[in-house]
């Protein structure tokens, strides 16, 4: 398990730290170009991402890790494979978009050509990241998730400010994507996917087909929730609105940096320990969602009790109404990250199917209760998702200990869950500073004295943990 944990650190340093690169680049351009004009760069993030769902998901990057993980020797081979399918994706999904925004956006030439590229550079990029995953790498995604955010937030602060148009920014954004992909197709092709794992898979087009279809409905779906409020957002309450929103969820990165990172490295670890362990599967399963309500919930409160300080003082009083959309939907990242667990579980015990059905409930959940909130801008979008997530993750419980028979029902849980409504209560029932932050010791110092506590559950782990990356460096 070693090898988990430094692909962990890995993949940790490396959004941590262009994470933290790209919060610099994205106060410079939200800066630059104004409410509108950065909440019409998001849209256009938004369309390119919507019909990648589609293109990335013919044949899903899950499967192609998944099956590489399990016979490393086929890489290649699945490799050829998916390069057919992930062109007919991209082809149906570029024109889909030129029908699309000849009816919606009415995009200029050179804006339409810059989001069928950057839909290219995604479908790449997404599927030369799977393939090194399943052979348990993250150097490279490391390296050049670094190299591309340094250089995204040079252009952004060097670009004069008489140049900074969405649509100048939007090109060289395009650019800087489309050659980094190009970069790991190639590092992919020639350093990983070498003769010796160009043994046949035995797995068909047709079953690479089949097996993606359950995430690629999913995909689609996830960017329904993800992306359709962002241009209904526009539609419905202009693109000042969409900046507000988008500027609440670039803030809410802290938060699903550390659930994204561990979830992408821990799942071909868990696709093999079910295979090979399956009660140790389940113990590890039901910590981690221990953790994500601990870890999740504590953030958020902290963040939420100051954001009308901290965010007005970095963003500027003209992004004032992104403090109510981000207190809302650094919650829903922390329901968020129980669910993106569940998915993992699913994925890895070949339970896609289960996952893609969940997958459609939630967005049939979402749906009616966005809607009725879009004309409340902001605010009532992030509101919305919020109502959804929590309803959802209600429900998500019952499965995990019923369909997937994972014991939640134990003391720690139960504590874990009480932890996080108790803090979300505080948060939203009370508005004076210090009454919040007494509250919120109050609750922690509780927590710390039950004797089943799984805040002091969870801190041990974690020095536990760091304990054996010492050892295992040090060997």
């Amino acid at each position: 398990m070693n090898k988990l944990y430094k692909n962990w650190g890995y993949l940790l340093f490396s959004n941590v730290f262009t994470t933290g690169i790209s919060f610099f680049a994205f106060i410079f351009l939200a800066k630059k170009l104004s409410p509108d004009g950065y909440g019409a760069f998001n849209t256009l993030i938004a369309t390119a991402t919507l019909f990648a769902a589609f293109a990335n998901n013919i044949v899903a990057g899950t499967v192609i890790n998944r099956e590489i993980v399990l016979k490393p020797t086929t890489g290649k081979h699945l490799f050829k494979k998916a390069i057919l399918l992930r062109t007919l994706g991209f082809v149906v999904a570029s024109i889909s978009l030129v029908v699309y925004n000849y009816f919606t956006d009415k995009n200029e030439g050179v804006i339409l050509a810059s989001l069928i590229a950057l839909l290219l550079s995604n479908v790449v990029w997404e599927l030369c990241e799977q393939i090194a995953f399943g052979y348990f790498i993250t150097k490279i995604t490391t390296l050049l998730k670094i190299f591309v955010s340094v250089i995204w937030l040079v252009v952004v602060i060097t670009v004069p400010l008489e140049y900074s148009t969405v649509t100048v920014l939007f090109v060289l954004y395009t650019a800087i994507m489309l050659i980094i992909s190009i970069c790991y197709w190639w590092i992919d092709k020639n350093k990983l996917l070498v003769d010796k794992n160009n043994e046949n898979s035995g797995v068909s087009t047709k079953q690479l087909v089949r097996m993606s279809t359950p995430y690629l409905w999913m995909r689609i779906l996830g960017a329904f929730g993800d992306q359709i409020p962002i241009l209904l957002l526009n539609g419905y309450s202009g693109a000042a609105q969409v900046a507000y929103y988008s500027v609440g969820s670039k803030f809410v990165l802290p938060i699903t940096l550390m659930i994204n990172t561990g979830i992408s490295a821990l799942f071909p670890f868990l696709t093999k320990l079910y295979k090979e362990d399956i009660e140790s599967y389940k113990k590890k399963i039901a910590i981690g969602f221990a953790f994500v309500l601990i870890f999740g919930a504590t953030a958020a409160a902290f963040f939420t009790a100051t954001s009308s300080y901290w965010l007005v003082w970095i963003m500027g009083e003209r992004y004032l109404d992104s403090v109510e959309a981000f207190n809302y939907q650094v919650w829903f990242a922390v329901c968020l990250g129980f669910d993106l667990i569940l998915a993992m579980v699913l994925s890895s015990s070949y339970r896609q199917k289960t996952l893609a059905i969940i997958t459609t409930i939630d967005i049939v959940i979402l749906l009616p209760i966005l809607l009725l909130a879009m004309p409340y801008g902001a605010k009532g979008v992030a509101i919305a998702k919020l109502i959804s997530a929590l309803i959802s993750v209600i429900y998500h419980v019952f499965v995990v200990i019923f369909a997937l028979k994972i014991k939640l029902n134990n003391s720690m849980f139960y504590l874990s869950c009480s932890y996080f409504v108790i803090l979300l209560s505080i948060t939203m029932l009370t508005t004076q500073l210090w009454m919040k932050i007494g509250l919120y010791v109050i609750v922690i110092f509780v927590y710390m004295c039950f004797k089943n506590s799984p805040l002091r559950s969870i801190i041990a782990l974690i020095k536990d943990k760091l304990k054996s990356m010492n050892r295992g460096e040090e060997h």
